[in-house]
C-alpha cells in the first residue's frame, strides 16, 4: 500500500457525490479530465454512500489513464460504503484505496 496521502497538498481534489449515478458519472469524467492535466488526481470518497457501474468505469478509467501517463491516482477517505462496493466488485486494488494521514487503523 502507498504511503498515506496529506490531502492538503494534493493537486487536485475531486469529492464523490454521496449518490454516483449513471446520471452523474458524466460530471465526474469532466472533472476527471479537467484534473488529468494537473498531474496528480486526489479523489475524496468520503461522503459516497452508493456508486453506479457508470461510475465505477469511470474511475478505473482514469485511474488506468493517470497509472500509463505516470500520474499520481488517489483515492483518500474512503466510506465504508466505498470501500464495500470496491471490495464487492474486485476493484480495491485495482482503483488504488489508500488510507489517509490520522487514518492508520
Amino acid at each position: 500500500m502507498p504511503p498515506p496521502l496529506d490531502p492538503e497538498t494534493a493537486s487536485s481534489v475531486i469529492h464523490l457525490p454521496s449518490h454516483a449515478t449513471t446520471v452523474t458519472a458524466e460530471d465526474l469524467l469532466a472533472r476527471l479530465i479537467n484534473a488529468a492535466d494537473d498531474g496528480a488526481t486526489t479523489i475524496d470518497a468520503s461522503a459516497s454512500e452508493s456508486i453506479g457501474q457508470a461510475a465505477l468505469q469511470v474511475l478505473l478509467a482514469a485511474r488506468i489513464e493517470a497509472r500509463d501517463a505516470g500520474h499520481e491516482f488517489h483515492i483518500i477517505d474512503p466510506s465504508p460504503a466505498f470501500v464495500e462496493r470496491m471490495e464487492k466488485c474486485g476493484l480495491a486494488d485495482a482503483i488504488g484505496l489508500i488510507k489517509t494521514i490520522g487514518d492508520q487503523a
